[in-house]
């Protein structure tokens, strides 16, 4: 009886410390899942922080874009007007444009006749048949030496015009002196006035008024191959025995368009050859000087002595004389021509 008594008391207590422990133990439980549960929420937290500041960022683009949008809103907006603008201007314009489309094909028209009659004058002048090179026997005068008084003497070339091609090219026929050897000779020139490029140089060492051979005197042109070599070269630049035209000594070219100044400027080695139509200044040809054959630091001078005029072409056809000092002392002149083309 005293045993069951003992169990009845020591079975209660034993039960109490089994709760015990498991209240122990569950409270343990809990405070881990406390800690467990505050990591949570503290990544929640930084989670929360992350979405808000990409959400910030995000925001910020947004705005930016509007800004970019409404901008380029702005800009259509004056595009559009511009556009209606120009639209309007170009639908205005259309009359003049319907008017200077007919000028345009009147002007077209007015051409083409111009070229047919000239292609009927071109007929008619190519029967008179390509120059032989001795049709002008008389020198021309450029209007340029007189006045030349030096004590030593001058020696300027002579120059015999001989005419145009239809495509802008010259041919002169230059005698000329050399006062180093005390001979003389005869030189056709060939010359291109668009491009101002010499094409063609047939020289003969033989003035034209003498005959070194024989002492006869007879003229050059008595010379059958020299005659027929002549008559070669003119013939296959197309030569026609026209002159070179109207010449003035004037330093002023009349055009269409007002007066062209011609201006001669020399710097240092070179010369240069500008050109002066209503303020526009142009250079149109440049070259070098000579070395001086008496002085051997000096160089050549070239001035400027006026210009031909021919109305088959849109060229004026200037003049520039060179002169320096022979090996006599005397003054040597020869010339140069350069085409300008005229508005």
């Amino acid at each position: 009886m005293k045993q069951i008594f003992l169990l009845l008391i020591i079975l209660p207590l034993l039960s109490f410390g089994q709760s015990k422990k498991d209240l122990k133990a569950r409270i343990y439980s809990m405070q881990v899942d406390s800690a467990n549960l505050s990591e949570l929420v503290r990544d929640l937290q930084n989670v929360n922080a992350a979405a808000e500041q990409t959400i910030g960022n995000q925001l910020a683009v947004l705005q930016e874009a509007q800004q970019e949008i409404a901008e380029m809103y702005d800009r259509i907006s004056v595009l559009t007007k511009d556009i209606n603008e120009a639209q309007q201007e170009l639908q205005d314009k259309g009359a003049i444009i319907t008017s200077l489309k007919d000028q345009v094909n009147s002007l077209t028209t007015e051409k083409e006749l111009l070229e047919e009659e000239l292609a009927r004058v071109l007929e008619d002048v190519s029967g008179i048949g390509y120059a032989q090179g001795d049709e002008f026997t008389e020198p021309f005068d450029f209007g340029y030496y007189e006045g030349w008084n030096y004590g030593h003497g001058i020696n300027p070339s002579t120059v015999y015009p001989i005419g145009w091609s239809d495509n802008g090219v010259v041919a002169y026929r230059e005698d000329y002196c050399d006062g180093a050897c005390g001979c003389c000779g005869t030189a056709i020139i060939i010359r291109d006035i668009k491009s101002n490029v010499t094409l063609g140089y047939q020289f003969n060492p033989r003035g034209d008024a003498y005959d070194h051979t024989n002492g006869s005197g007879s003229s050059l042109w008595d010379d059958e191959d020299y005659k027929n070599s002549t008559r070669e070269l003119l013939a296959a630049y197309q030569i026609l025995p026209t002159k070179f035209g109207r010449y003035s000594t004037s330093s002023y070219i009349p055009s269409c368009r007002g007066d062209i100044e011609v201006i001669v400027e020399k710097n240092g080695e070179h010369y240069y050859v500008k050109t002066r139509n209503n303020g526009d200044l142009q250079l149109v040809y440049q070259g070098d000087l000579e070395e001086d054959h008496l002085y051997f630091d000096w160089l050549s001078n070239v001035d400027y002595a006026g210009f031909f005029l021919d109305e088959s072409n849109q060229f004026a056809t200037i003049v520039l004389i060179h002169r320096k000092h022979g090996f006599e002392a005397e003054l040597d002149f020869k010339i140069e021509l350069v085409g300008i083309e005229l508005p």
